[in-house]
């Protein structure tokens, strides 16, 4: 069942990448235009960094409240525990190398910038 939530939860947040990446104004304007669009995805990594680190803490406490409730639905928080850190662990790992690749493509796309009048 978690695994069928997290598969909706992915679908829509890989809809929202496409839609922003594609449909923004990523490739008309001018270079600080895009410069912009560039500092506005690094803001949303960040935040979703954060995101995924709240869902690692979610997770643990979904976990160890398995182990306070009653003895019939203790699995079922374990693993609803274990389910949301692994999804959180994942997400975090993403979009770590998400924004690294931003940021390397900031440091490849400096030296255009510059002549940008």
């Amino acid at each position: 069942m978690m695994g069928a939530v997290w598969g909706v939860i992915n679908f829509g947040v890989a809809v929202g990448i496409v839609k922003h990446t594609f449909y923004r104004k990523f490739k008309i304007g001018s270079n600080f235009e895009r410069l912009d669009g560039q500092r506005h995805v690094e803001k949303i990594m960040a935040l979703n960094i954060g995101f995924d680190v709240a869902y690692i803490f979610l997770g643990l406490y979904l976990r160890e409240r398995g182990f306070s409730v009653d003895e019939q639905r203790t699995d079922m928080w374990i693993g609803f525990g274990w389910a949301v850190i692994l999804q959180g662990a994942f997400l975090l790992v993403q979009d770590i190398l998400f924004s690294r690749l931003h940021s390397r493509n900031l440091k490849k796309a400096w030296p255009l910038l510059k002549d940008d009048h």
